[in-house]
Order: C-alpha cells, then structure tokens, then sequence
C-alpha cells in the first residue's frame, strides 16, 4: 500500500511538471484570426545525440484562431505552424529554425505565431532556340545578405514543358536556373560539324551567368508573378587534361628512379555556393588523365597512388586549374612527403607546464582536402620532427595546449611566418621550424540567450571566433555547454564573435551562409592576458557588451 501511494505521488509530481502551450494564430496580411492553423511541436532531440524528449506535439486552431497543446514534456522543440497557402514569418531576421523551449510546469500562454499569404513565382525555362529545357533546377536565391527561414524549400525542377512553379515566402530574390556543372550523360560525343554539347551554363534571370548583372524580382504576400522566364544557353564544353608523375617502384622506403605513372587515381572537385561536387578518374599507363563536359570555373585537382613500398599512398599537391573559354592542361607529381626538424619552446623559456612526451606538433592543411601529416612527437628537449609534408599552406598545431596558452611564434629557416599560416607550396627544402608559446592567451566566455534574454538551455550551440571574416581558415568554434561557452588561448587581435545554431540553414552542411552572419557580427579586440565576457544572442545580434 504505501509503495503504491509512493508510486501514485511520483505520477502526480510527473504531471504537475509537464508543461502547456496555448496562443492565436494570425493572419499577418488581414491582421485577423487565423483558423484551420495545424501547429505542431517536434522534439529537438528527434534523430540526435541531444538530451531532449522524443516526443510530437500538435493541434489545430479554431475559427477564433485560439489553439492550445497540454501535458507537453519539458524541452526545446521546434516550432512548425502549416496552413494551405500561408508561410510562418519570424520576428527575427535571422535564418534560425524556429524553436520554443519549455521549462517543467511552464504554462505559456498567448503566444502569438504569425503566418503570411505565400507567393508564388511561375514561368518557362528555354534554351536559345527557344525550346522547353527539362529537368532544370529553378532556386530562389535571397537578394539579402539574410537568408529567411524555409528558404531551401523555395525551388523547383522544370517539367516537359520547361515550366516551373517557386511559392514561400514574401521578399525580394534573384531566379536561377542551374545544371550541376561536373553532371555528365554518358559517354561525349565527338562532333565535326562544330556543334557545342547539351549541357547548359547556370542563368540567373532573365539570362545573366553572373548575379551582378541579374534582375531582381519582389514579391508580396499572396503576390503572384508569372512569366518569370529564363533563357539558357547552351555552353562550351570545356576540358582539363594533364598527366601524374613520380611513382616509384623498390622495395624499401628509398625512392628510385622514376618509371612513369601507371593506374593513378585523379580526383576534380569544385566548390560554390557552399556545396561540392567531386568526379574521379583512373590515368592511363603512360599517366594521362582527361576530364570533359566542364562548365567555366576554378577546379581543384589531385593524384593519389597506392604505394607497395612503404604501406601508405603517394599523394601529389592540390592543384588549381581556372577554365574559361579555353581547355587547361596540369601536371600532378606524386610524392610521398617529406620530413621538417622543428623545436617547441615557452616564452621566456619558461616550464611548459605539462608532460612533454605526451606534446605533439603538427601542420593541419587549410584546403580541407588536404593531406595531414604524420609524426611530430615532442621530445625531452622540445625537438621534433614531422613527417609526410605535401606542399600546399598549413595552420601549426601543437596538441594538447596548456589552458590559456596559443603559438605566439613561428619560423621556418630563420624566417618569420606572418598570420600564423605556413606556405610550403615550394616544398620543405631542408628549412627547419621553430615554435614559440605563451601561455597569457586572452579568453571569452559567456551565455547564449533568446531575444528575452533568457539562457537557450538543451540546445546544440556553438560559438565562432573569426579573425577573418571571409577565411574559414582563420575561425574557431567551440561548442556551448547548456547555453554556456568558454574560448581560451586566444592570440591577440581583433575578431568577429557571434553565436550559431546547427540546426540553421537546413543543417547548417557547410560554413558557406556564415559569411555573411561573421562579416556583420560585432568587432572585439582581444589583448594578451584579457579575460571578456560576453553574453550573445542565438540570432546573431549581441545581447551584452565585452566586459
């Protein structure tokens, strides 16, 4: 009996903290009640490491606009009004996923969610002969630096007829249309009568190759605009060729001499508008390599052989190649890396306050697709060595830091290295590599929080720190514990800090729509030894001053 009237009080303390939800709904346009809204709360926790609820929620308002959801477990949830021909706005002017965290036995009452006529944008793709293109991905794209929420959905693949419809939300957008340019449809044709290929060069309306000489079009709510036409043309097809150099066959670890570059790996790859496309292709016996069908832009290429002699794969440099109006041709020389002597020091040779043999050195790649090199282990004396350079630009990282500390200095043969980037695209030649670390690095720590100032607790967060806005390779994120963060061993300078959701921009894939976020974000000044605080807000405005 008493166990049972344990258990019943557990039950009733489990009810009283779940949490409720009740508002109106709107309509933004007729400034009027909203009916026939279907409101639904959807756990953050679905599908992640996230210590949230698995739990749905919903319910439809009535003719009042009145809707109202109870017995929800605590939690963050995000927020996904729908109605047939209406868009949810947000009061912010940040791309975040909308999202509402309960606290237990929060009763949130007249929450007001704003919804909005969707419009709608019609029209025809057609090639220069005036014919229907089909299969053509139609997008619309922001003309503001700020991508509004539910943007990714705004787009639509052209039918037989070359016709397409956009709807979502009110605002003003660029219309592209685009064909991925590393598609291919089988194998080329080869033609003499002079004729270009069927692929078709990305057009923004009404038929520019660039977004600078693009026309804008606006529209409003419950705004339809048709005839939205784009005019596409066929473009050149385009060619990169080249050869792979430097294998070598032995049985030890030594080089020998060179024999020609047989069944070489070579991988193309291209980069824009935050995402990647990436095509392979085997070289020939003598090491010739071709890659057709190529739209106008800058290409990254690289040769990988799979070495019998030492275990580990030959890789050449990442090498860049711009085709315009003419093919390209490059030469990619496999290596396997060479060797850098180096030693580590504290400023004012100072103790280094942690165990030496566990200290390692090495160079990470700035290209992401860059080869890591081995070795690095820190010795008694703070002498090292690193092993499998391949040329290219690398950030120094010396793991793990004490607290607090950063790389003050770094040098190769003698010669100071500006903004902590070292180049060896010229190769290693023999130079050697001097660190020097000071352990009084600046730290910032703070509190990420709604708009209401409120900490955003059981969120996935994290926090960038960018030196340069328009170079990933100079950020630092970290992410934030329950809404608190901390970023320490900061070298002096002047940065952008700003707060981020993963959740932004359809899962945030790349850093690509970040620019625009840390080129606008506050500037702070970090000195040696500065200890700030700095409390900001999810949707990217501050909510505090460094202090």
């Amino acid at each position: 009996m008493k166990l049972a009237i344990l258990s019943l009080l557990s039950c009733l303390c489990l009810f009283a903290q779940q949490a409720s939800l009740e508002g109106i709904t709107m309509d933004a346009g007729a400034q009027t009640p909203l009916a026939g809204v279907h409101v639904s709360l959807i756990s953050m926790g679905v599908g992640t490491n996230l210590p949230e609820p698995d739990d749905a929620y919903g319910a439809i308002s009535d003719t009042a606009g009145h809707y109202s959801i109870g017995n929800i477990r605590p939690g963050t949830y995000i927020l996904k009004p729908t109605h047939a021909g209406f868009v949810y706005i947000r009061e912010s002017d940040i791309s975040a996923t909308p999202a509402i965290t309960l606290k237990p036995g929060e009763q949130k009452s007249g929450y007001r969610i704003v919804m909005t006529p969707e419009i709608t944008i019609t029209g025809r793709v057609v090639d220069e002969f005036g014919d229907p293109v089909q299969g053509v991905d139609v997008r619309a794209v922001s003309a503001s630096e700020i991508q509004p929420y539910g943007l990714w959905a705004m787009h639509d693949d052209t039918d037989d007829r070359g016709e397409y419809r956009i709807v979502g939300m009110p605002g003003k957008y660029y219309v592209e249309a685009s064909v991925h340019p590393l598609e291919t449809s089988g194998a080329p044709e080869i033609r003499t009568d002079g004729s270009l290929t069927t692929a078709y060069a990305a057009t923004y309306y009404p038929g520019a190759l660039a977004k600078e000489r693009a026309k804008i079009v606006e529209a409003a709510a419950a705004q339809e605009l048709a005839g939205i036409d784009i005019h596409v043309a066929h473009r050149k097809s385009l060619k990169i060729s080249g050869t792979v150099t430097g294998i070598h066959e032995g049985d030890t670890g030594t080089a020998r001499a060179e024999t020609g570059a047989a069944r070489a790996t070579v991988t193309i790859r291209l980069s824009a508008n935050g995402a990647e496309a990436a095509d392979t292709t085997v070289a020939a016996s003598d090491g010739s390599f071709a890659f057709g069908g190529l739209a106008p832009s800058e290409y990254s290429l690289e040769a990988t052989y799979p070495s019998a002699v030492s275990g580990e794969s030959l890789r050449s440099p990442i090498v860049k190649a711009t085709v315009e109006t003419d093919d390209a041709t490059v030469t990619l020389s496999l290596t396997a890396g060479e060797k850098m002597p180096g030693t580590l020091q504290t400023e004012n040779n100072a103790p280094h306050g942690g165990d030496r043999e566990h200290l390692t050195v090495r160079l990470a790649p700035v290209d992401p697709h860059g080869a890591t090199t081995n070795g690095g282990e820190v010795a008694d004396n703070g002498s090292f060595v690193i092993d499998r350079i391949i040329p290219g630009i690398f950030q120094p990282v010396v793991d793990p830091l004490p607290e607090n500390a950063y790389i003050k200095s770094l040098s190769v043969g003698g010669v100071e290295m500006q903004g902590g980037e070292l180049d060896l695209s010229n190769r290693v030649n023999g130079a050697t590599m001097k660190i020097v670390v000071s352990r009084n690095g600046g730290q910032v720590t703070g509190v990420i929080t709604n708009k209401e100032g409120q900490p955003l607790t059981g969120r996935h967060l994290f926090v960038v720190l960018a030196a340069d806005p328009a170079s990933f390779a100079t950020w630092r994120n970290v992410e934030a514990s329950d809404s608190a963060f901390v970023i320490h061993g900061i070298r002096p300078g002047k940065y952008r800090l700003f707060a981020v959701d993963p959740m932004l921009f359809g899962g945030l894939q790349s850093y690509e729509p970040l620019k625009a976020i840390a080129a606008r974000a506050q500037e702070i000044e970090i000195k040696e030894g500065d200890r700030l605080t700095k409390d900001l807000r999810a949707d990217g405005k501050d909510n505090a001053g460094a202090k």
